[in-house]
């Protein structure tokens, strides 16, 4: 009587992030909000293929771009070289055309004392400023083989509360090749997150009024975090999760009299959060999948101190974490849950 003997790997890891008192501070959402939604349902005997991909980025300002408003107040120059003079009896400025008056406007194609929308290039961010990156991507391809998949996909850019996400994922497949049959998938999840000093000035900010921070700002910030996974099977039955929390609850439209010239997220709502789960069993209880899976998640985060001038009041935190988990062979199990969360601990809401 011959045995069957096969090697298991049973993984359960919970890994959870809270960088101290300041975290990621997302951008809230825009006016006009998106739903993507998707279901994908397929049993074929053959080839199958899954390609999708998703990368947002949003801000609280612009883009790419550094908003600046500027009044058009006349700048003075040498005699003769302006083309504007101040009459005092009139107690104003006349335009008396060029080289024939000792003012200037800085923005001669805006009318006087308008105020001017500048347009910078990035890097850096502009003051109170946030902005991040959510991303996903999977490759699937089955060829030689019975496949069964199905997944389900949701994307939406509105905010969310703490029991919600803005981008959710779950898939379940199995597959049984023949004998020159096999199936190979890479997925990954990546939430990227920025900001300068932001300031609190006068509790606008907070969701509750019972909050624990006292601080006037919050310091900068530039945390990375990136998980997934990759197979490749000859005989596999396995289930993927993806959930991210990136965008914030609209707190403030723009307050002139703090220098806030952007739409300003509550930062003390929800943490920003992403989790991802991989479970690898065989097609049945008695028989173990075949093959090699791997899973991973890394993480960079940084902080500013809290003295809170951007760049200047240095770094406060570095950290690096690093983890992937390897199995090859014959699996009875492969289980591997990674979660990281990033926020402000305060107002019942726990980062």
């Amino acid at each position: 009587m011959k045995l069957l003997q096969w090697s298991t790997a049973l993984l359960l890891i919970f890994i959870t992030f809270s960088p101290g008192v300041t975290a990621d501070i997302r951008p809230p959402n825009t006016a006009e909000t998106q739903l993507i939604s998707t279901l994908t349902s397929v049993k074929c005997v053959g080839a199958f293929t899954e390609t999708d991909s998703l990368v947002w980025r949003q801000s609280n300002e612009a883009l790419d771009v550094n908003l600046n408003r500027m009044e058009n107040y006349p700048l003075p120059v040498e005699e003769g070289k302006g083309d504007w003079i101040y009459d005092e009896q009139l107690d104003d400025f006349i335009y008396v055309g060029p080289g024939n008056g000792n003012y200037i406007l800085p923005y001669p194609n805006y009318p006087l004392f308008a105020s001017v929308l500048l347009e910078e290039p990035e890097p850096p961010l502009a003051p109170d400023e946030v902005q991040i990156t959510s991303s996903t991507r999977e490759n699937t391809l089955a060829d030689h083989g019975k496949t069964v998949y199905a997944k389900r996909s949701l994307v939406d850019t509105n905010w969310k509360t703490a029991n919600m996400y803005n981008v959710n994922q779950e898939k379940m497949v199995g597959f049984s090749g023949m004998d020159t049959g096999k199936i190979t998938s890479d997925e990954s999840a990546l939430i990227d997150s920025v900001g300068m000093t932001i300031s609190i000035e006068e509790q606008k900010l907070w969701y509750c009024p019972l909050n624990c921070y006292t601080q006037k700002c919050l310091p900068p910030f530039c945390n990375v975090v990136e998980t997934g996974s990759s197979l490749d099977m000859k005989e596999v039955q396995f289930t993927t999760s993806i959930k991210s929390r990136n965008i914030a609850e609209i707190a403030n439209e723009g307050d002139e009299g703090l220098n806030i010239f952007k739409t300003m997220p509550v930062i003390d709502g929800p943490p920003t959060e992403l989790a991802y789960t991989i479970g690898v069993n065989g097609i049945s209880p008695v028989t173990p999948a075949r093959g090699a899976v791997e899973a991973y998640i890394r993480v960079h985060a940084m902080e500013g101190a809290e003295q809170c001038p951007s760049p200047c009041g240095g770094q406060r935190l570095d950290l690096v974490y690093r983890e992937k988990t390897t199995a090859a062979g014959y699996i009875e199990a492969f289980q591997k849950n990674m979660h990281y969360t990033s926020g402000i601990r305060c107002a019942g809401f726990s980062a």
